[in-house]
């Protein structure tokens, strides 16, 4: 995103954060602005990929009945955790 005279600079001042949308609102929350880095939601793309990572390797070392009951009731009946 470029900068231009007539760009908002509060955007600086705003986390890096996922949740943030393209109008400085959070996705997660019903608020107006931005809660900034005091935000306990506030997930960077790493901490985010990080949580993944985990959900995926807890729901592959369940046994296979509790795998096909998850896939059916959440995903369809596709298994998105075993591509590691």
């Amino acid at each position: 995103m470029a900068l231009t005279r007539f760009s908002n600079l509060d955007w600086i001042d705003l986390p890096n954060c996922v949740n943030l949308t393209q109008f400085g609102q959070c996705s997660v929350l019903i608020i107006s602005m931005c809660q900034g880095n005091t935000c306990p939601f506030k997930l960077t793309q790493e901490e985010k990929d990080a949580a993944e990572f985990k959900v995926r390797k807890r729901l592959s070392s369940l046994d296979e009945e509790t795998q096909v009951k998850i896939a059916h009731k959440y995903y369809k009946g596709k298994r998105p955790w075993q591509r590691l």
